[in-house]
């Protein structure tokens, strides 16, 4: 065998092992906080011990994300009307990832209440 085929043989001997180990650990770890494993009831307990701050925390980040929105979108129309095309582009992408941001931290402070009323009796 020539030391090309050797290579290539060691190289895809270490690739497929190194696969297989990882998707071994993978499997051990499918289990994420909250899904029967133990780092889940420890996770509950920190989220009710900061329950009082939750909301509030959650409130000042929906104003945080609207007022960048508001800044971004005056930033957009002005490199518009200067014809900056791309950068007008990169603002509008920009405002559609802080929208959606902003539309899951809408339903996080909808749902905390419900949540904490649930799990944090």
């Amino acid at each position: 065998m020539n030391i090309k085929k050797t290579f290539v043989a060691a190289t895809l001997t270490i690739a497929i092992a190194a696969g297989a180990g990882s998707m071994a650990s993978a499997a051990g770890a499918g289990q994420g906080a909250g899904q029967g494993s133990g780092q889940g009831g420890a996770k509950v307990e920190q989220i009710c011990a900061n329950k009082d701050t939750i909301v509030a925390k959650l409130t000042a980040r929906q104003g945080e994300l609207t007022q960048r929105i508001a800044e971004l979108t005056k930033a957009k129309d002005a490199a518009s009307a200067s014809g900056h095309a791309a950068l007008a582009t990169r603002l509008e992408r920009r405002i559609a990832r802080l929208t959606e941001r902003l539309t899951k931290v809408t339903k996080r402070i909808a749902g905390a209440p419900a949540w904490i009323a649930e799990h944090c009796a």
